[in-house]
């Protein structure tokens, strides 16, 4: 997975366990976050700032690092 991707995986599952919306990390991350932007960076669309990837940390309550962390592909394993 790329940088992007392990940043949309972990943001997107953050942002659930802490039980909100988007557009409500939007708001608490404040400027320049947009219910939008969240979006992208959940999709892996957009490339991201460091000091973007701070903001988001300080409101989910992690680092920078556990949010940039990579993921592993889970792999399916057989019945």
């Amino acid at each position: 997975m790329s940088e992007y991707q392990n940043l949309a995986v972990n943001l997107r599952r953050l942002r659930a366990e802490c039980l909100l919306s988007q557009a409500d990390l939007a708001v608490r991350a404040g400027e320049p976050f947009s219910q939008q932007y969240v979006s992208h960076l959940e999709r892996g669309r957009w490339p991201y700032r460091r000091e973007h990837v701070a903001q988001l940390a300080r409101v989910l309550g992690v680092t920078e690092p556990e949010l940039l962390r990579k993921v592993r592909r889970r792999v399916p394993t057989a019945a």
